[in-house]
């Protein structure tokens, strides 16, 4: 842990920028928690398996009840998980959805932008862009609807594998051997996702698989619809997002097909602007290759 300490000098140059009014001390607290939080997430990061919380205890030098409050506030927020069943802790998904933003999500914001916004004009509704981060979909883009009454998802969110469209999209990419790890995963993380039996969850795989598209109704939130088809690195590639409309479920059950079409031109135009921006080598995309994330 690297701790966080006051000097004479340091006191002095607070006291002398100070403006806000704001106590020294509550900086000095603000400061510590944040170090801790961070200490907490290297000693995830280090470790090959979840850890207890007396062990993170003990290696950061920090109390029992302060490091349970640190593990809970990252827990909520995802960058950190904890295992149900052993009430052990490790990396969460969230830092990786950071890696994915700042490495792949960005750029494939950028390369599939025009597709999301011609979506996005075109249907009125949500429309938003995820990848796949260990065993959740990422939020990477997105745009609301400006319709009275609409379903959203926040930038950077954690969704489930088997609860929404994009997450359906993203599962069914994996090959065969990964899914019902995936699945597995899913279920514990969310547990109020549906369904929740594994051979319905493989029946969507195989259904989206198929047709090429998912579709989602009350299947995370309640009365809250979603449909989504993969994006693809290039015309045979790999999928490297998904690309979804959300909307509440009574305009879904009246607009189900138009909003199929319209999704799955958006995936194709978006296909194809990805392919192009691997060929043009835009920024890291140059390095994907053409089979593959």
């Amino acid at each position: 842990m690297s701790g966080i300490r006051l000097t004479a000098t340091s006191g002095a140059a607070y006291r002398g920028a100070n403006r806000s009014g704001v106590p020294l001390e509550a900086v000095l607290a603000s400061l510590q928690t944040v170090d801790d939080a961070l200490s907490i997430l290297e000693f995830l990061a280090r470790t090959a398996a979840p850890q207890p919380l007396a062990r993170i205890s003990r290696d950061l030098s920090m109390s029992k009840p302060r490091a349970h409050r640190m593990l809970a506030t990252l827990v909520a927020r995802g960058y950190a998980s904890r295992d149900p069943v052993t009430a052990q802790y490790g990396f969460g998904a969230m830092c990786g959805s950071l890696i994915a933003q700042a490495r792949a999500g960005v750029t494939l914001s950028q390369a599939c932008g025009a597709a999301l916004r011609r979506l996005w004009v075109n249907t009125r509704e949500t429309c938003y862009l995820a990848v796949l981060e260990a065993d959740r979909a990422i939020v990477i883009d997105k745009l609301d609807s400006q319709l009275p009454v609409i379903a959203t998802s926040g930038l950077g969110r954690a969704l489930p594998l088997h609860g929404v469209s994009a997450g359906k999209v993203l599962l069914a990419s994996r090959p065969d051997h990964e899914i019902d790890v995936l699945i597995g995963r899913s279920i514990a993380a969310y547990a109020q996702a549906r369904p929740r039996d594994p051979a319905r969850i493989w029946a969507e795989v195989r259904r989206t698989r198929s047709q090429g598209f998912a579709e989602n109704v009350s299947g995370f939130r309640d009365a809250v619809a979603g449909v989504a088809a993969p994006v693809h690195w290039s015309q045979h590639g790999n999928v490297a997002a998904a690309i979804a409309v959300c909307l509440p479920v009574n305009r879904f059950r009246s607009t189900g097909a138009e909003l199929r079409r319209a999704v799955l031109a958006a995936a194709t135009e978006a296909s194809a602007a990805l392919d192009a921006a691997v060929d043009a080598g835009i920024g890291p995309l140059a390095k994907r290759s053409r089979t593959g994330a």
